[in-house]
């Protein structure tokens, strides 16, 4: 049995029973809220750590979340094991696949390569990479010059690019 039953309080939503820093019992907000009186009435409301008082190391940014907020590394930065510290990535460090390269501890598709529904890195697909072109059948052929396209592809072509940059 609580002290605040005990007395006859009942604590409302996001209100525990627990003893104030004066040393009385009554109804308190959980930790990482804050107690707020709003058109006359009590009500907790989330402290934002990162505005007030939280312990982020350097090369870090602050993100508040309901109750609590998160460390994470600035891009560039990573999160050593046991030390909780954030270091700098050194560049290279991956081990990527064909048609990849390291940056920033991820392997990414090269230039002109996009990732494909089995998540490797294949030639780009599309109008976005200036050696494709559209076929009659609607697929995109990639590899193709320029030159080995009818008039008609090449001006689909330039078309598709202008939709491309216009919307994209």
């Amino acid at each position: 049995m609580t002290e605040c039953f005990k007395r006859g309080l009942v604590c409302p939503n996001g209100t525990i029973c627990g003893q104030a820093s004066d040393g009385s019992y009554g109804c308190v907000c959980h930790k990482g809220f804050e107690m707020v009186l709003v058109g006359g009435n009590k009500t907790c409301k989330d402290i934002d750590e990162c505005k007030h008082r939280h312990s982020c190391p350097t090369n870090s940014s602050c993100v508040n979340s309901e109750g609590s907020y998160q460390c994470t590394c600035n891009p560039g930065f990573s999160k050593m094991n046991g030390t909780g510290n954030c270091e700098e990535l050194k560049k290279g460090n991956c081990s990527c696949g064909k048609h990849e390269e390291c940056h920033q501890q991820k392997c990414r598709c090269k230039k002109g390569y996009e990732k494909n529904k089995d998540g490797n890195c294949a030639p780009g697909l599309g109008p976005k990479h200036g050696t494709s072109h559209k076929l009659q059948s609607g697929q995109w052929e990639t590899g193709v010059s320029r030159s080995s396209c009818t008039t008609g592809h090449v001006i689909l072509l330039l078309f598709g690019l202008l939709w491309y940059q216009a919307f994209a």
